[in-house]
Order: C-alpha cells, then structure tokens, then sequence
C-alpha cells in the first residue's frame, strides 16, 4: 500500500529502482560489467540484483496520480507517478487517454524526463508514433505511421536531430523520399518517388542546401532550382512536358519573390511581373500567343489596381477599367471611339447592370449580372426585343430565344455573343510542395527599411493623363469670370492654373462716363492649385488641395457736388493686392463621352488666410465700404465646368 492507500505494482516498482539505479552518479555497475567476462556473467548478474535489492530499502516509492475528464472523476484522461518527497516530480509509467478510454500515449518518465520508448496513438488505437528518449533527448530509432497503420517515415535521431538515413512513405506504403540527414540536415543525393514507383525528382543536397531536379513521367525535367532547409530557394525553372521553358523566376524561403515570366507552350511570353511573398505587385503584363500584348496594369496583393488596358490579338484596343482591390469600372469601344459595351467587374466577376451600344450609340442589349451570370435582353434597332438569354461574364450560355421584330419567337439556338471577354489575370500554379518533407526553416527574415511615399506621387501603369479646360459663366452674376486648364493624372494628382476677371458692375463700360457716386471695380487673380485625387467610386473623384492666390484691384469713383451756380467733379482711385493661401475640399464629376474625352464638373469649398496691400482714399471707404484689415480669411466656394481632353 502506498500513501495513498493505493496498491503498487510491484513488478513497476522494481523495474523503476533499477532505472533509478543505472543513472545515479554514484552507480558503478554499467562500466563494471563491461569488464566481465562471459563466464563472470552470471556472478555480475547476481550482484546487479543484490545491489536493487538493498536499494530498494532505502529509496522512497513513487506515488499515483490520476487525472480526469471531468469533476465527477468518471473519464480519466492520464496516469502517472511522482516522488514521494516532493509530489510533483514526475518519476515512472505514464499513461493519456482520449475521452473515449483508448490509449493516447504511453511511456516513461525518470525525474521528469522522459526515458525509454514512448508510443502514440491514434483515436481508433492504431499506432501513430514510436520515438525513443535518453534523459528526455530523442535518440535511436525513430518511426511515423498513418492512420491505416502503414509507415509515414521512419529514421534516426542523434541527440534530439534527425540523423542517418530517413525514408518517407505515401499512405500507400510505397516509399514517397529517401535520403540522408546529418545533424539536423538534408545532406547527400535524395530520391524522390511517385505513387507508382517511378522515379519523381532527385536532389544533391549540402548541409541542407542543394539542387532539386523533377521529372515528368517521360524523364523530361519538369521543374529545377535551389533547396534550402526543404524549400525552394533562388531562381527555379519550370518546363512543358515537351521541354520548353514554363516559367523562370526568382523564390525565397518556398515563396515567389522576384520577376518571373511565364511562357506559352509555343516559346513565346504569355506573363511577365513580380512577386512579393507569393503576391503579384506592381506592373504586369500579359500576352496573346501571337505575343502582341493581351493586358496591362497594375497589380496590388493578386488584385487590379487603377487602370487597366486590354487589346485585341491585332494589337488594337479592345477596352480598359479602372480598379480599387480588383473591383472597378469596365469599359470598350468602337474603333471610331463610341461606347461599345460598360458595366462593372468585382473579383474577375461581372456584377451589375451592364449596357451594350450599336455603333451609332443607340441600345443594343443589357444584362444585369450577380456574381458573373445576368439575363440579358437584346433589341433590334427600333428598340425591339431581339434575343433572349443568360450570360456568364460576357458570354452566352444554354439556350436563348430569337424573335423577329413583331416580337414573334422564331427559334431557339445556342451560340456565343460576339464580344470578347475581358481577360482575367490567369493564375499558374506550378510550384510543387512535396519537396518539403519537414516543415524545417530556420532562416531569419529580413527586415527591409523603406520609405514610404504617398500613393498620389506615384506613377500608375496606363493611368489616364490629360488637360481639363474649365469655366463658369454663371459666375458673372458675382461679378466674376474664372477660367482654367488643369492637368489631370486619373484617381491620384491635379495641377490647376486658373485666371479670374472681377468687374463691377460686370457689364459696364468703365473707359465712358461714370456715374455720380458710385465705385467702379477691375480686377484680376491667379490661383495655382495642387489636388490629390482619391479614386472614382461612382460618386466622383474626392479631393483636398492647396491654393495660392494673387489678387489685384482697382477701384474708381467720380464725385459731383453741385451748388447753385455750378458743378464740381472729383475722381478718386484706389489699389489694394491680396496674397493668400487656402485649403481645399472638392469633388470633380466625369461623364465620358467617348474613350479620349468626357465633360467634368468641378465642387469645390475652403477657407484660408492671406495679407492685405492697400491704398484708399477717404471717400471710396465711405461710399464702398471697402476692407481695409491687412490680415484676411478667405471663404472659397465655387463650381466649374470642364473638358478633358
């Protein structure tokens, strides 16, 4: 009985002592039956037992203790001894079990290391693992098995590493790799096999860095690069099963990183960009077999970004959109500039109502899409219903009906609409992961300082650059006529130069005759204006800008004081210059009217602060009530009307 009123296992207890035994500092016996010989056997044997026998009174036995499941204490969940001086020291068997009773995981502990062989299991009781403990380090014979009870790898560790020779299976139980390790390391000629038994890939490896070869089934080089620590590593090559070159590029750590260019299976460039951790960044392009350019753009994390260009196997344009994080506005035209077709794409999916045009811009179908189908309806040129159908992204699928233009059914077919798709950003996966066979990575990553720029100084690939021309003649009523030219980088940057008429009154003469006490005004400004563009939505472009203004005037008045006799006239002038500077909110508006132009209308609001130059005489501050305050805060609002060209 022991403590706790349990009873031990003798045949445990025993083994324990002489476990306890053989690592004691003081325990001579290991060294000294080596030095037996065969017929000294037997008298070393009986020593070995009386020295556990005398042991045995003088150490302490290990104490049970159960764990469980539950508060009930109905399920255990473990079993396991500890020291009887300290009771937490975990000394001797060790037992865990699933829920459901079945063995999870047996073995043996000494001093709270755990010793011997250890054995895991899965849920249905098949073996799972076999791995081998020295003072807690792996050593010895190491295996891994499926859940059929087939092999996963079997090999060797030396001091807690993966040492010797190593072979890993498929569930299958045909051998998947096989090769050696040293310290830890893939080190040597590695094999790598299919299902079948044929040959897969080879691999020289040094201290975990190496040259990885595969094969298609014909022995023809499928893939070949760099291995570092089990993952592909510098520039990697990618083959057709006719041996021209797939892909080449750039891969860090097992993950793209670098330019890479794909090729078609006729040689020529289908692909070509960077990558960043595994992500498409920055510009990308794409190409038809023929290689005249299919596509062009900016990608940001796999995802179009800003404007995007798409072209005919001819070279001519066939459409462009402009994105935000893959979603954005399609558009495509007639070789004569007119709208042929506009809607919206989202995650390579046409969603939305789209519009189809005739050349002469009359109607020519529409469809609205959910998630890349929509139900589209076509007219005639009379506005007559033509067709009937369900589209997918752009083209035509099951059957679709025909009617004439009595809006009679004349037939049913199936067929594809004639316009063209727009092209996806075609996704090739060819990496193959099964060079991995641990998931080892002991490399550091990089930290990279870089400075960071507003989006809005960037240039964008095949971003719509242009000059908007703006007025606004209603302007006049106030007193005022603006006019401008801006120049435009689409959805980021604004430049604006704009010239403002003041007169008062607007439509005097004031070279003729002036009225008796009344200010005559002229005058003029120049604003210089810098806009940063958020992206169209399909509620306008978003802006905050900065403005700085020149503004002169001159002030005019004629005084006639009359007496009995006569008249006296007197002619009183004043100038004042202005300096000032603004903060601005607006949103500029664009209806395209074809694929080069569109009509904008600009909404703009601020307020600033400026200096005030001036020099009135008396009279014009009383008849005008001129400001005189050598600081000003101006109030900015105003609309204009533009052109983009």
């Amino acid at each position: 009985m022991n403590a706790n009123g349990e009873k031990s296992n003798n045949r445990n207890t025993f083994a324990i002592q002489i476990l306890k035994l053989i690592n004691r500092p003081d325990f001579f016996l290991r060294n000294f039956l080596c030095h037996f010989s065969c017929r000294q056997a037997n008298v070393g044997i009986v020593c070995f037992l009386f020295l556990v026998f005398l042991d045995g009174f003088s150490q302490t036995h290990p104490i049970k203790k159960i764990k469980y499941f539950d508060a009930n204490k109905l399920v255990i969940s473990e079993i396991y001894y500890v020291n009887e001086k300290d009771g937490v020291t975990k000394t001797g068997p060790f037992t865990a079990f699933y829920s459901g009773g079945k063995t999870k995981t047996k073995g043996a502990y000494l001093n709270n290391l755990p010793v011997g062989v250890w054995e895991r299991y899965f849920e249905n009781g098949a073996l799972k693992s076999s791995y081998n403990y020295e003072k807690g380090t792996l050593e010895g014979l190491g295996k891994l098995f499926f859940e059929n009870g087939k092999r996963a790898q079997i090999g060797f560790f030396k001091n807690n590493i993966e040492d010797s020779i190593w072979t890993f299976f498929y569930e299958s139980g045909k051998i998947k790799s096989k090769g050696p390790y040293k310290a830890g390391y893939q080190q040597g000629k590695w094999t790598y096999f299919h299902e079948d038994s044929t040959l897969k890939a080879t691999a020289l490896i040094y201290n975990g860095r190496g040259h990885y070869t595969e094969f298609f089934s014909n022995n023809v080089v499928r893939m070949e690069g760099v291995i570092e620590n089990g993952l592909s590593d510098s520039i990697w090559k990618y083959y057709y099963e006719n041996g021209r070159v797939k892909a080449v590029g750039q891969e860090r750590a097992g993950e793209r990183d670098g330019f890479w260019r794909f090729y078609h299976a006729n040689g020529k460039v289908s692909t070509e960009g960077h990558f960043a951790k595994n992500q498409k960044l920055g510009h990308w392009k794409y190409f038809h077999e023929n290689g005249i350019l299919s596509s062009e753009g900016t990608l940001e994390n796999d995802e179009k970004e800003g404007v995007w260009k798409f072209f005919m196997p001819s070279g001519a344009l066939m459409g462009q959109g402009v994105f935000s994080k893959g979603s954005g506005d399609y558009q495509e035209f007639y070789d004569n500039g007119k709208i042929k077709l506009k809607g919206k794409i989202s995650n390579n999916n046409y969603e939305g109502p789209w519009t189809f045009y005739f050349e002469d811009g009359g109607l020519e179908g529409e469809c609205k899409y959910a998630a890349g189908f929509g139900q589209y309806t076509g007219y005639y040129e009379n506005g007559s219903i033509k067709m009937k159908g369900q589209m997918h992204n752009g083209q035509k699928v099951g059957s679709w009906d025909l009617l004439g233009k009595d809006n009679k059914l004349i037939g049913h077919y199936k067929t594809f609409y004639d316009i063209v798709e727009v092209p996806e950003v075609v996704k090739i996966k060819i990496r193959n992961d099964s060079l991995v066979m641990k998931p080892r990575n002991f490399s550091r990553p990089e930290y990279n300082f870089s400075g960071k720029r507003l989006r809005h100084y960037i240039s964008k690939v095949n971003e719509l650059k242009g000059f908007i021309v703006s007025c606004n003649p209603f302007a006049v009523a106030l007193t005022s006529f603006p006019i401008g030219i801006e120049y435009f980088f689409q959805d980021r940057l604004g430049f604006e130069l704009m010239f403002t008429f003041f007169r008062q009154p607007f439509f005097a003469n004031h070279a003729e005759e002036l009225e008796n006490k009344r200010v005559y005004s002229l005058g003029n400004s120049i604003d210089f204006r810098q806009k940063l563009y958020s992206a169209d939505h399909g509620s306008g472009n978003l802006y905050v800008g900065q403005e700085l203004r020149f503004t002169n005037f001159s002030h005019k008045l004629l005084v006639i004081e009359s007496t009995d006799s006569s008249s006296i006239s007197r002619n009183y002038e004043g100038k004042e210059t202005k300096i000032e500077l603004s903060i601005l909110v607006g949103n500029r508006f664009f209806q395209y009217y074809n694929k080069h132009n569109s009509f904008t209308l600009d909404l703009y609001t601020g307020i600033g602060f400026g200096y005030r130059f001036s020099n009135f005489p008396e009279p014009l501050l009383i008849f005008n009530r001129l400001k005189t305050n050598i600081l000003t805060i101006p109030f900015r609002l105003g609309f204009n009307f533009g052109f983009f060209f």
